[in-house]
């Protein structure tokens, strides 16, 4: 019979009996055919393989806009390129560093201007000299920056304060050109211009939306109705994604979650398993270094929240609602760490995205099979417990639907496992590992199951696998039967 649920998001509940469910390195696609073989199907996340390698040392951010593409890595700021097929990063100046994303916006053919944030200074490059000019009014006040109807922002979180340009001009910054919180007393924490022309402002607890209007002297007004109670934990989680804007928030109870504004009010789309393991990391970690990035890729647009202290990326897909983990496995320590590519870009039809703790820019596409460092991939997927009202299951057999026969013709993969353990007490404790073939390539028709797989009274699947190949996972089909039953 169908293993109902078997194939799912990641929900590791605060009691391990309630539900152990993982998915680490799969997103989860919700068929839109009726006639489909199965309604859910788990597809590998996308590899990574090297597009270009600079110098300097961790990228801090990355960003697209009419065709070009520009990044930071370490303090130095390139112009990415791809002439003849190949990769390029030029090296345009300098700029301030700490440990910090950066953040680029350009006011186009208006300006032909990039205004580039970094190390809590503000720098502008033309875009047809490429001179890059610090601008000394931004001088450790420019933690955040953005564009919005003609004018350039820079938020200093220091002192809760928006700064805005000239007209067209980001060379020119009036002393007296700003706008402070006044309606609540917690400071702001972070600046994002929406995608339907707004600048979300999120405090510590609560936050709200202002607007342009054209005025003089101040050219923006908060709208009355975008006063909202969601506070900000990670002042660079937050980001447009789907047409909305995400943010991990935390209110005054100090209750962690992330949350996503379509509008003038943020809305919850955490889970609780979600919010239990965030209240954990800031027990023995951090999270207020988290970072947030979206891309879009094969219909679906996804959030990835990365928390590099707590070694944890949490993504959430807003086709379907889920969440489920991106992370690189070290075989040399047996665990997962968080994914390192984070700053993304779409750029010369290539889903670009910076590594950072290293120099590398990535290709990432769901073709490629390898990881950071040429690691392999680790997938797994923990299933939901079977139980029986706490009686005795007898399982005789664990099927498993998946693509096969697309193994490398050599190497490694050319003899693909998957492999098995189980845990009989709800997750707390595991097995030993058992490995099942699932075909070369041409194997188009392999069938993958276990058997003889012994009797429990709560029982959790754990499937994983590493060989390069294109991981897509269908259906699990389960011949269990509890003892009443087997008795009868």
């Amino acid at each position: 019979m169908i293993f109902k649920n078997a194939l799912g998001r990641s929900y590791v509940a605060q009691a391990p009996i309630t539900d152990q469910e993982f998915t680490m390195n799969w997103s989860v696609e919700v068929s839109e055919a009726k006639g489909a073989t199965t309604d859910v199907t788990l597809l590998p996340t996308p590899g990574v393989q090297t597009f270009v390698m600079v110098s300097k040392v961790g990228w801090r951010g990355l960003f697209e806009m009419n065709g070009r593409c520009f990044g930071v890595a370490q303090d130095g700021l390139y112009e990415i390129t791809y002439p003849a097929q190949q990769g390029t990063a030029t090296l345009l100046g300098t700029v301030a560093l700490d440990t910090n994303p950066v953040t680029f916006c350009t006011n186009g053919s208006g300006g032909n201007q990039l205004f580039v944030t970094s190390g809590g200074n503000g720098y502008c490059l033309d875009l047809t000299t490429l001179l890059l000019t610090q601008i000394t009014n931004l001088n450790g006040k420019a933690t955040q920056g953005g564009y919005l109807q003609g004018y350039f922002l820079a938020f200093d979180v220091n002192t809760s304060t928006v700064f805005y340009s000239d007209l067209l001009d980001g060379l020119t910054w009036d002393p007296l050109s700003y706008f402070q919180r006044t309606n609540q007393p917690d400071d702001w924490q972070a600046m994002q211009v929406t995608t339907w022309g707004y600048i979300c402002l999120p405090g510590q607890y609560s936050g709200e939306m202002w607007y342009p209007t054209g005025g003089f002297p101040l050219p923006f007004a908060p709208d009355p109705a975008g006063n909202f109670n969601k506070g900000i934990a990670a002042t660079f989680s937050i980001t447009n994604a789907g047409g909305s804007v995400v943010w991990l928030s935390v209110n005054n109870d100090g209750d962690y979650e992330v949350v996503q504004a379509t509008g003038l009010q943020p809305a919850r789309i955490s889970d609780f398993a979600l919010e239990y393991q965030l209240s954990q990391f800031v027990k023995t970690d951090r999270i207020d270094d988290a970072v947030g990035e979206s891309f879009r890729m094969d219909g679906h647009t996804f959030f990835r929240l990365t928390l590099p202290t707590a070694r944890s990326t949490k993504q959430f897909d807003f086709t379907n609602g889920l969440w489920t983990d991106v992370g690189t496995w070290l075989a040399q320590s047996s665990e997962f760490t968080y994914f390192r590519p984070v700053f993304y870009a779409f750029a010369f039809g290539k889903h670009l995205i910076g590594d950072r703790e290293t120099g590398a820019l990535y290709d990432m596409d769901s073709e490629y099979q390898t990881d950071v460092d040429g690691r392999d991939i680790r997938r797994v997927r923990r299933t939901p417990a079977i139980v029986s009202e706490q009686d005795y299951v007898f399982h005789r057999k664990l099927s498993i639907l998946l693509q096969t026969g697309d193994a490398p013709l050599t190497g490694q993969g050319s003899s693909p496992v998957l492999m098995l353990r189980y845990s009989d007490d709800g997750g707390r404790t595991w097995g030993n590992e058992v490995q099942c073939e699932v075909g070369e390539t041409g194997a188009y028709s392999a069938l993958v199951w276990f058997q003889s797989l012994g009797v429990s009274r709560n029982r959790v699947y754990e499937l994983s696998c590493t060989d390069p190949m294109p991981w897509r996972l269908s259906q699990i089909f389960l011949d269990a039967v509890p003892q009443a039953k087997r008795a009868a």
